[in-house]
C-alpha cells in the first residue's frame, strides 16, 4: 500500500474513532459539521481518541472540506467536543470561509 493510501486509510480510522467519541462535534456524513472551537486540537490530543501526533493531520483534511467551511462561512458559534457553544465565529472568519468556498466553486466551474 502506498504511503499516500496509508494516510487515508488512517483518516477513515480516526473519522471512525471520533465520531464514536464525540458524535456532536464529528456527525456522521450527510449532516452538517458544527465549526470546532479554536484550540480543538488540543481537547483531542488529551482525549487520547486519535494519537496526538496525528490529531494536526486529521484536523487540516476535516477544516478544508465544504462542509466545514459552510458551517463557518454560515457563522454562529464554534463547538466544544460535546457539542456545547464556544467562541463566536468572527466576521473575518466568515469572510474567509466564504471566499474560500466561492474560489472552489469557480475551479469546479472551469473544471
Amino acid at each position: 500500500m502506498s504511503r499516500r493510501s496509508e494516510y487515508w486509510v488512517r483518516w477513515d480510522q480516526h473519522r471512525a474513532a471520533l465520531g464514536t467519541a464525540f458524535p456532536a462535534a464529528f456527525p456522521p456524513d450527510g449532516q452538517p459539521r458544527p465549526a470546532l472551537t479554536i484550540g480543538v486540537h488540543r481537547l483531542l490530543e488529551e482525549s487520547g481518541v486519535v494519537p496526538r501526533h496525528e490529531v494536526r493531520l486529521f484536523l487540516r483534511e476535516w477544516v478544508r472540506r465544504p462542509q466545514y467551511l459552510r458551517a463557518v462561512a454560515a457563522g454562529g458559534h464554534r463547538v466544544v467536543l460535546n457539542g456545547s457553544p464556544a467562541e463566536p465565529i468572527t466576521p473575518e472568519q466568515v469572510e474567509l470561509a466564504q471566499t474560500l468556498l466561492a474560489r472552489r466553486a469557480r475551479k469546479g466551474a472551469a473544471a
